[in-house]
């Protein structure tokens, strides 16, 4: 199981979340007692108990409205605090996840390619990845979901079995393949961005590999947690592990070669 690490999040971020939710409780509660002033000074008040009904009511609603946006202003704080923060220290690099999401930049423009309704209402092209949620489908943006583990000189992704009816909670996912990708055919990791192609999407973490040999040359991945933090927590120690593989490979191929990766598809991958 991955090491959880926190990242404190920059007093400027913290300062900016502070004033913007002065100003949204400012926003939402200054109509409401201006309306009550307004009334009370031309004597329109309503007969009671409406103005105290009327006034938890607003506070109710006007306080939940404020907490959940604060809250997701905090955890959007959180992950970009991640994405900044350098990789932890006094680890080995080895890993294991138990749930991941693969993806990659071409299936990314794929999902910007589709129209709107196809997004919305879950019309989509026969065979493009989709998320069940009730009686309705949604495109996904990975096109597998399964495990990955980091040793010491190599990389290995697993994609889980899913089904793939279409009213279950996945559809058309790659059901099983295996990549395992020697620390030496391991070209290049960085962080990946996925608003760069789906501009306002709420992105997830994904980390970009590029390899040198193998049918997946060029892939994302991230954890596949259910909870964010826990995503993002993960997908960072994930990102010092792919780093220490990348640069022990480096270091293997200046002494000499080593033996190529195995990759073992059983369906073909999405184009």
């Amino acid at each position: 199981m991955a090491r959880v690490r926190t990242w404190p999040i920059p007093m400027q971020s913290r300062i900016n979340i502070a004033v913007k939710v002065i100003l949204l409780t400012w926003a939402i509660f200054v109509p409401y007692y201006l309306w009550i002033l307004f009334k009370g000074l031309n004597n329109t008040l309503p007969p009671y108990p409406w103005p105290a009904v009327i006034g938890i009511t607003y506070f109710v609603c006007g306080i939940t409205t404020v907490v959940v946006i604060a809250k997701r202003m905090f955890r959007q704080a959180m992950r970009d605090a991640a994405v900044l923060s350098g990789p932890p220290e006094g680890s080995s690099g080895e890993i294991t996840l138990r749930e991941i999401y693969i993806s990659s930049p071409d299936h990314l423009e794929m999902f910007n390619s589709l129209p709107w309704y196809g997004k919305w209402f879950g019309i989509l092209p026969s065979g493009f990845p989709r998320i069940g949620v009730g009686f309705r489908s949604y495109p996904a943006v990975y096109f597998a979901s399964g495990s990955l583990g980091i040793t010491q000189d190599q990389l290995t992704v697993s994609a889980a079995t899913l089904s793939s009816d279409p009213r279950g909670p996945h559809g058309n996912l790659v059901p099983g393949f295996q990549l395992k990708i020697a620390a030496t055919e391991v070209s290049s990791v960085k962080r990946f961005d996925m608003r760069q192609i789906l501009r306002g999407s709420i992105p997830l973490p994904f980390l970009r590999v590029q390899t040198t040999t193998g049918v997946l040359r060029d892939f994302l991945v991230c954890s596949g947690s259910l909870d964010l933090t826990t995503m993002v927590h993960e997908t960072e120690n994930l990102w010092f592990s792919l780093g220490r593989l990348e640069a022990r490979g480096t270091n293997t191929a200046t002494r000499g070669p080593t033996r190529r990766s195995e990759v073992e598809l059983n369906v073909p991958m999405p184009d």
